[in-house]
């Protein structure tokens, strides 16, 4: 089920089941968010309690075998609306004897969107809800819309004062590069490459700004994270 919360500048719409984010919408209904189509499916998938695959989609733990999908559970299971204001939702997915099959552990993962101005405030809240260490990785797979002619070369991330990157990237059908490699940047920025980009199935930034921004071809921010 979806439901919406909006303020004066944008309106926001949540897929109950995987608490996805589907519909992020400025007041000139221009759409943020990737509607999906045949390059993926998806707009922005929950990933918990792993982000990306594991070899073979199977791990062990306490000497017995656990298979998980890609990026764990919560994107394909549904959760409850906790809480519904005008301008924010929280939704809660709760162990239970199917998860515990694949994922050993008894947690509650709470969803939380806000809207605060122009700004989307999004939350998540993994607890433990059993007695021992939980292990787990949990983050968000948001994809967006590159507006105009969505021309991939014409865009770039801003990452602001930083010249290079340290990054590892993940080639099509193969594990991480476990070394990583520094990303020299141009103007602070890191320009989108279609070649590249599609050469690697992720590219995993890291040490950079605490935000960066999509910019698009007159200079002028997409969206900032």
């Amino acid at each position: 089920m979806f439901y919406t919360i909006k303020n004066e500048y944008l309106e926001v719409s949540v897929n109950s089941f995987g608490a996805e984010l589907s519909s992020v919408k400025a007041k000139d209904g221009y759409e943020y968010m990737w509607q999906g189509g045949k390059w993926w499916p998806d707009r922005c998938p929950v990933l918990f309690p792993t982000c990306g695959n594991l070899p073979g989609r199977k791990y062990y733990y306490d000497g017995k075998e656990y298979k998980l999908p890609i990026h764990g559970i919560a994107m394909y299971r549904e959760f409850t609306l906790v809480e519904k204001e005008e301008t924010r939702l929280l939704f809660s997915q709760k162990s239970d004897a199917e998860t515990l099959k694949s994922y050993p552990f008894e947690f509650e993962l709470q969803a939380e969107f806000t809207l605060d101005g122009n700004s989307l405030i999004t939350r998540l809240i993994p607890i433990n809800t059993g007695t021992g260490i939980m292990p787990y990785m949990v983050g968000w797979h948001p994809g967006f819309n590159l507006p105009g002619d969505g021309e991939i070369e014409k865009f770039r991330v801003d990452f602001g004062r930083c010249d290079a990157l340290v990054w590892h990237p993940i080639p099509a059908g193969g594990p991480i590069a476990l070394h990583p490699t520094e990303h020299s940047l141009e103007n602070n920025s890191y320009y989108l490459n279609e070649e590249e980009i599609y050469a690697n199935d992720t590219m995993i930034f890291r040490d950079y700004p605490k935000s960066f921004s999509l910019i698009d071809p007159d200079g002028a921010p997409v969206v900032s994270m």
